[in-house]
């Protein structure tokens, strides 16, 4: 998917609804890319935080953060260049 989407290591994704953050962890770590994971879940946000660090993998490429998408201010300034959704229920 990433490749698909001509993601780079500049490009900042928002990944809406991650849950346990499994396809934004992927994208992060396959390109390099800084992406947030927003979900109303806060078990599923800290499981996915518990297993990113476990995997080397750091706030600075992946941060998951608890909230409701509906009613999140996302502020004025455009800082994502891409947003998308993807399933994944099972942590990993």
């Amino acid at each position: 998917m990433a490749h698909r989407l001509n993601l780079t290591a500049g490009t900042t994704v928002l990944d809406v609804g991650c849950g346990f953050g499994g396809p934004a962890k992927e994208i992060a770590k396959f390109v390099g890319c800084k992406v947030v994971g927003l979900n109303i879940n806060a078990y599923q946000i800290e499981k996915g935080k518990e297993i990113a660090l476990a995997q080397g993998i750091g706030e600075d490429v992946l941060e998951l953060v608890q909230g409701d998408f509906l009613v999140r201010e996302m502020g004025n300034e455009m800082r994502y260049q891409l947003m998308g959704r993807a399933e994944n229920s099972v942590p990993r």
